[in-house]
């Protein structure tokens, strides 16, 4: 994010909509891919629910993968 945008909660109501709207849409499970030089998401992710499952090369980018368990 530009120093503009950042600190100001953008990322983590973005993460809320995308929650809310898989318990509406009726899914109990989300997950999100983030690059591994993405320290604040590192750090944001886990501190918002969300799990760590792997961590893969794909196409051409060593990406983080996390899951969360979403509604009832």
């Amino acid at each position: 994010m530009t120093q503009a945008i950042h600190g100001r909660g953008i990322g983590r109501a973005l993460l809320n909509f995308a929650e809310q709207e898989a318990v509406r849409r009726g899914h109990r499970e989300i997950t999100l891919y983030t690059h591994e030089k993405m320290s604040e998401n590192l750090a944001m992710y886990p501190a918002l629910g969300w799990v760590e499952t792997e961590r893969r090369e794909q196409n051409g980018y060593q990406r983080v993968f996390f899951h969360k368990f979403v509604g009832d």
